[in-house]
């Protein structure tokens, strides 16, 4: 069974609406909070359940980007209880810490029902395009994170996803992102 997004957002569930058996976990090798930029981070991800899975990094500067799967055109199936490894682009090592002093966030929505990416698919074979739903964070990260879910599984008024996230600090501890205190929403 999964989780309704709005019944991880602390709200009661209707009548007919699914409730949580299914869990995700996402981290970062030693857990550490506060990074330097120039440092290196290990991100990985687990799911209780086979899943249609999607990862969104959002950094210090609000800039959203998905980081799993490397393309629109990928496939997100993961088999339950192993460990994922998320590498950068290109890369199969680490990810380098970088970007102002500021909170950021990996942003772990796994479901089990097929993700739809057609909001941001750009041509056959390319890369994300954030042309229609926006690339960049204003206010609240976890509102945007829960746009960005429901857009991924439209057709419901309760998309069934279960979500976990790994924030981290650059430079020292904050309170809020920078970004949060914007006046316009992130859509």
């Amino acid at each position: 069974d999964w989780i309704v997004g709005l019944l991880t957002a602390g709200v009661a569930p209707a009548a007919g609406e699914a409730e949580a058996q299914g869990s995700a976990r996402i981290w970062v090798d030693g857990q550490p909070e506060y990074f330097r930029r120039g440092d290196r981070m290990n991100v990985n991800f687990s799911v209780s359940d086979d899943s249609y899975v999607a990862v969104v990094h959002i950094d210090t500067e609000r800039y959203l980007d998905f980081v799993f799967p490397a393309t629109p055109w990928d496939n997100e199936f993961v088999r339950a209880r192993g460990v994922h490894r998320i590498s950068p682009r290109g890369s199969a090592g680490a990810w380098t810490v970088r970007g102002s002093p500021g909170i950021g966030y990996f942003y772990l929505i796994a479901s089990p029902d097929p993700l739809d990416f057609s909001y941001f698919r750009s041509r056959a074979g390319a890369s994300w395009d954030w042309g229609y739903a926006g690339q960049f964070v204003r206010g609240d990260p976890f509102l945007a994170l829960d746009q960005i879910a429901r857009m991924l599984l439209p057709g419901t008024p309760y998309p069934r996803y279960v979500f976990d996230y790994y924030s981290y600090y650059i430079d020292g501890v904050h309170r809020y992102p920078s970004y949060a205190c914007s006046s316009s929403s992130y859509y």
